[in-house]
């Protein structure tokens, strides 16, 4: 019985982690919206330019987009390590 319980603990725990986890859900253009605040959140921003070109974070040179997206992430609590 004890070798039973065990096993099927260790199931448990091997398995909750593919539940709970999820792919974020994320639409065409690189978001998705946070269901808790209500507001736009893009994961992926080329993809994001690509929908939505006009807007100022995608205008500019490559650079300058990729500074401004540095500066999103980080705007957003996300630490980004330059090589």
């Amino acid at each position: 019985m004890k070798k039973l319980m065990r096993w099927i603990a260790l199931l448990i725990i091997f398995t909750t982690g593919e539940v709970l986890a999820h792919g974020g859900g994320l639409n065409t253009c690189g978001g998705h919206n946070n269901r808790k605040t209500g507001n736009y959140h893009v994961h992926r921003m080329n993809l994001h330019c690509a929908c939505h070109p006009e807007q100022q974070q995608c205008k500019g040179s490559e650079d300058d987009k990729a500074a401004k997206y540095i500066k999103y992430l980080q705007d957003h609590g996300y630490e980004v390590k330059k090589k």
